[in-house]
């Protein structure tokens, strides 16, 4: 956000780069109204108000996909339930955290 508006350097994998030298107008600074630098605050807040608001609507929209996928997912698996528990006790399944569960079930089965 930052570095978008040239008030901030980064290096190429995104670090800050400090600066020695202060802006190029912040000799100018000294010379501007009370009016001027008011105005250059209210730009500076209604860009970060904007990008805020585009951020948030960025996220609404992205959590609202992940959740519609994770409701799929779990339609999914509550509709085969049945079907992956006797595949994970069979032995089709095979992941490295149930290797104890499948044993312990084989022996209380015996």
């Amino acid at each position: 956000m930052l570095h978008a508006r040239g008030l901030m350097e980064t290096s190429e994998l995104g670090e800050m780069i400090h600066q020695s030298d202060k802006f190029e107008d912040d000799g100018m600074m000294e010379f501007l109204s009370v009016d001027e630098h008011l105005s250059r605050i209210e730009t500076i807040v209604v860009n970060i108000d904007n990008e805020l608001g585009q951020m948030i609507t960025s996220f609404s929209n992205t959590s609202g996909y992940f959740k519609k996928r994770i409701t799929a997912l779990e339609n999914a698996y509550n509709s085969n339930k049945k079907q992956i528990v006797s595949d994970l006790y069979s032995g089709v399944l095979r992941t490295g955290y149930d290797k104890m569960a499948i044993l312990e079930h084989k022996e209380l089965a015996l």
